[in-house]
Order: C-alpha cells, then sequence, then structure tokens
C-alpha cells in the first residue's frame, strides 16, 4: 500500500525514541553521565537513540587518532604535578632540532629556533623554542612519521577551541612537552612495539661491543701465546732508581757534557788539516800523496814518526828510487815550530834529504 515504509520508517524511530526515555529510568538521575549506559549504549545491545550526549559522554578516540603533534619529553612527571621542573624537562626533551619535521610538514605549521654553545659556537641538540600553528595543522601525522628520534607523535586531544587565536591556537614548547608515560596511555600497542625495537637496538649494540671486546682478547691471547713459543727473551730487569744526590750531580754535569759536545761537532764540521810536506827537503808531490794517505798529513804528524816506521812506509810503497827519510822528522819539527830560517840553513847542509 503507498506510504506504509514510511510509517514504517516513523514506527522504528518512535521505538527508539521510546527506548531512550525507558534505558534513562534505570540509570535515573544520571543517565547522561553513567559510564555502564553509556558502554551499552554504544554496543551491539543497546536501546533507544545512538547519539552521544556531549561533552557530558565522550567517545574514546581510537588508538590510531590524530591530532595536533607533541613532543616527547624522558622527563617523566605529569605537568600538572608540584614536583615538575620545566628546565628538566626541555633538558629531556627527545628532539635535537634536526628541522626534519618542519621541512617534511605539508602546510608549513612548524617553526623551530635552534640554539648553539655560546663558548664553542657549535649546534646544541636540543631546541630553543618549538611552535606549532594548530589552526594551520592538517593533523596528517608526517612530522611523527620522519622523525628519527621518535621525539614528535600525534596526540588525542582534540578540544582545543579558544576564543583567542594568536594565544591559544599556536603551541609553544613547555605546551608542546608531554612525558613518555602520557605516550604510553593513548597508545599501548605502538609504544610496545617502539620500546621492543629500541631495546633490540640496544642488545645488539651492547652484543657487537661484546663481541669485539672477545675478539681483541683472543688476538691478544694468540699474539702472547707465538711470543711465547718463539721463546722471546725475558725483558731488561728495571733500572733502578737514582739516588737524590746521583741526580743532582748529573744536572750539574750536564753543562760541561754540553760543551764537550759542542766542541766534538765543531772539530768534526772543521776540515781536516794538511801542511805542505813538499817544503821538507827530500819530499815531492808524490812521495807527499804516500805520507797523507799513511796518516801524515802535517808537519806535526811527521816529526812525531819514527825513522823506520818511515822507511817501511816507503818500502810498501814500491818506488823505483832509493829514499832516505833520515832527516825528515828533524826538518819537519822546525817547520812545525815555524823555524824557517833555522830549516833553510839545515837544508843547505842536505843533498835530497840526506847528510853530505
Amino acid at each position: 500500500m503507498f506510504g506504509l515504509g514510511v510509517l514504517k520508517g516513523l514506527g522504528v524511530t518512535l521505538k527508539h525514541f521510546i527506548n531512550t526515555f525507558v534505558d534513562d529510568l534505570k540509570y535515573f538521575p544520571k543517565s547522561m553521565v553513567n559510564e555502564e549506559a553509556f558502554a551499552r549504549r554504544q554496543g551491539p545491545e543497546g536501546a533507544g537513540l545512538f547519539t552521544v550526549e556531549y561533552p557530558e559522554m565522550k567517545l574514546q578516540p581510537p588508538e590510531n587518532f590524530r591530532f595536533i603533534p607533541f613532543l616527547v619529553t624522558d622527563y617523566d612527571v605529569a605537568k600538572n604535578a608540584p614536583e615538575y621542573d620545566l628546565a628538566k624537562a626541555n633538558e629531556m626533551v627527545r628532539c635535537t632540532s634536526c628541522g626534519i619535521c618542519s621541512k617534511v610538514c605539508p602546510p608549513q605549521c612548524i617553526w623551530i629556533v635552534r640554539t648553539n654553545d655560546p663558548k664553542t659556537g657549535k649546534p646544541i641538540p636540543q631546541p630553543a623554542e618549538f611552535y606549532i600553528d594548530a589552526d594551520i595543522c592538517m593533523n596528517c601525522g608526517f612530522c611523527a612519521e620522519f622523525c628519527p628520534f621518535d621525539a614528535i607523535k600525534m596526540d588525542h586531544d582534540y578540544e582545543l577551541a579558544d576564543y583567542e587565536r594568536d594565544v591559544g591556537h599556536i603551541h609553544d614548547l613547555p605546551r608542546l612537552m608531554k612525558p613518555v608515560s602520557y605516550y604510553a596511555s593513548i597508545r599501548p600497542t605502538w609504544n610496545a612495539q617502539e620500546e621492543a625495537i629500541r631495546k633490540a637496538a640496544e642488545e645488539e649494540k651492547r652484543r657487537k661491543a661484546e663481541e669485539k671486546q672477545r675478539k681483541a682478547a683472543e688476538k691478544a691471547a694468540a699474539k702472547a701465546a707465538a711470543a711465547a713459543a718463539k721463546g722471546d727473551e725475558a725483558k731488561p730487569a728495571p733500572k733502578p732508581k737514582k739516588s737524590p744526590e746521583e741526580i743532582k750531580a748529573q744536572r750539574e754535569a750536564m753543562p760541561a757534557k754540553k760543551q764537550e759536545r759542542a766542541a766534538k761537532a765543531e772539530e768534526a764540521a772543521e776540515p781536516a788539516k794538511t801542511d805542505d810536506l813538499t817544503k821538507i827537503e827530500g819530499i815531492g808531490p808524490k812521495i807527499s800523496g804516500i805520507l797523507k794517505d799513511a796518516g801524515i798529513p802535517t808537519f806535526a804528524t811527521l816529526a812525531a814518526t819514527e825513522v823506520n816506521n818511515l822507511k817501511e812506509i816507503l818500502q810498501k810503497a814500491e818506488l823505483r828510487a832509493p829514499y832516505d827519510p833520515t832527516s825528515w822528522p828533524e826538518q819537519a819539527k822546525l817547520a812545525a815550530a815555524g823555524k824557517w830560517a833555522e830549516l833553510e840553513t839545515l837544508q843547505d847542509q842536505l843533498k835530497g834529504g840526506r847528510r853530505v
């Protein structure tokens, strides 16, 4: 019949309308705020109207519900607690002010003020200021997804209406910081997964460190065993400690040793002194070279050399002509003393170095 469907629909609506008041009578006078009534009405056995009487009753947001981001701090003290310290919360915030969240934010609602060490000028891994504009934020969750330090998360707090746009809708660092326990309460499943991943990473890092130490110890043990097998000599005994008197004497002797070393260095730097041995009667250039090769480069060394030694040097040279070195030391003595007039008088009495 025409219009029967409309009447059936109105009948269903009327039934739910009546059941609503019947259900309210069961929990009167607190049917509007009774948790049991609210849970039954939202469940499969609910009767009456299904409208949530907001703000008296509120639906529990799903765990993956996303709203304005907040910053996680490891300072696990509630903000309304008397012992809450804002400075400690700021010091223990996970954010390092890397700026990735502000870069990936599509509407660009995040801006960060970094801080530097006044002494070194190097950046400090901690934001000086952090702002999020709630009116611009589109609750996409990109900032939380791309944060490498799990420092920014999406909140469940959607009751952010305010009369002052510039004050209530721009969230600063103290307002954005919330303890890690708060994040665990609104997202228990995700927090458990992240903690498990973090513990596994720490365990792997600890295992690698222990493995490295173990390999180093095995390498050192193998090296010691190889050294013992080769029969290395024992280390020399440590030198006995010197007494204060010995140390004092050693310090006093240091200037004299320095002067001695300096004198030896000067002597070594100076070229070897040689004389013109051809000024000796009976010594020509060839004999002069033979004597210098034999270690007799000066008049003084020639004067100190015995005649027999000179004869042996000449014999070893295998010279064709005979040479008589008898008068050479006498002549060399006068030359070394600079007595050239006496040397000339002596040489007048010689012929080829021999006495006439």
